[in-house]
């Protein structure tokens, strides 16, 4: 009889730990490339270049993965609330497509302190002018034939 106490109480015990670690789980902020490390440096040249002879192996590497891509601003793009800065690839056909994002009160819920510095980011991108050179960090989402090689959530890799 005590033998199936101490089982009962272990189980419980566990099944209340793995409750806290799922509850923990599922309310953390998730991460914004700000708060994460590059996986791969390149330049805007070198990744265009990748994407335009094999797009099937340059997704397999690059998608979905945080990369950090150094290359002169060709156009900076801005709407209501978001900017987006294209990189020159030294080639008319090839860009780099670096969204930058600012939040909004839902986005403030799921990001929480991640949002003021996704808003600064924005603003800075805003500012930059035609010519610079920059190191944009964000995650990359594949090639688009009019957009280029697309990178989301960006923000500048002070490395």
């Amino acid at each position: 009889m005590k033998k199936w106490k101490i089982i009962l109480f272990s189980f419980l015990g566990i099944l209340g730990i793995l409750g806290l670690v799922i509850a923990y789980l599922l309310n953390k902020e998730p991460d914004l490339p700000t708060n994460l490390p590059a996986e791969i440096t390149i330049t805007a040249k070198e990744l265009c270049t990748a994407f335009s002879e094999n797009e099937n192996a340059s997704n397999k590497k690059y998608n979905d993965k945080i990369i950090s891509v150094t290359g002169i601003v060709k156009e900076v793009l801005k709407d209501e609330k978001n900017t987006t800065i294209t990189l020159d690839a030294e080639d008319k056909m090839n860009i780099v497509s670096c969204s930058f994002f600012s939040c909004s009160e839902t986005d403030k819920k799921t990001f929480g302190e991640n949002c003021d510095l996704a808003d600064q980011e924005n603003e800075k991108a805003s500012s930059l002018k035609i010519g610079e050179k920059v190191t944009i960090k964000g995650k990359c989402t594949g090639y688009l034939m009019l957009s280029g090689v697309v990178l989301n959530l960006c923000c500048f890799d002070k490395k």
